[in-house]
């Protein structure tokens, strides 16, 4: 799992190692087990998950926002009670590291991953993208599907930041996809 999960921060460029520049600190990190269960009881996978100890960074200097949006109860429910009285399909899904997607625009330096060290002692992890820990992180995901739903034609309500509609019609018959955002498990 360990392997894994370096090898898919790795392929999606999270970092570059690189020397710390003078007057920079670097952000501590560690790794994260946990193990997947199937519904039996028996073992699915193991699983691991690089998490910065964010708790460390300093506003104004490694992030400046954090606020990320969240859907309200209240909407989510209101939401499955229209489909249910117009007989709408409805689907849940889980955006499998979301935030390791996003970009980042603060300069951020992580000491080396445990165990996966390049280079000499000195050599510490530049970060190009967002990793779990990071106080930014939800944000940065936020921002990068809000860019891209509306992207692809979705608008995003006024009053709900997390609750997004594209509507369209074929041979006069209107459809509607509504999408609900949250950010964690419901």
């Amino acid at each position: 799992a360990l392997q894994t999960e370096y090898q898919a921060l790795v392929a999606n460029d999270t970092w570059e190692v690189v020397h710390l520049p003078k007057g920079r600190k670097i952000l501590g990190c560690h790794w994260v087990f946990d193990v997947k269960y199937n519904p039996d009881g028996t073992v699915e996978r193991f699983k691991a998950r690089l998490v910065v100890r964010g708790n460390t960074q300093i506003h104004g200097v490694d992030f400046d926002e954090i606020f990320s949006p969240v859907a309200r109860y209240e909407s989510l429910r209101l939401l499955l009670a229209i489909a249910t009285i117009k007989d709408f399909h409805v689907h849940q899904m889980d955006v499998s590291t979301a935030f390791l997607n996003g970009s980042l625009f603060e300069e951020i330096y992580m000491q080396q991953p445990h165990g996966f060290r390049h280079g000499d002692a000195s050599r510490v992890c530049k970060l190009k993208k967002s990793l779990y820990g990071l106080k930014q992180a939800p944000r940065i995901w936020y921002a990068l599907l809000n860019k891209f739903l509306v992207s692809i034609g979705f608008c995003r309500c006024k009053k709900e930041y997390c609750l997004y509609r594209q509507k369209w019609e074929v041979n006069g018959v209107t459809h509607v996809v509504l999408i609900c955002v949250y950010v964690d498990d419901i």
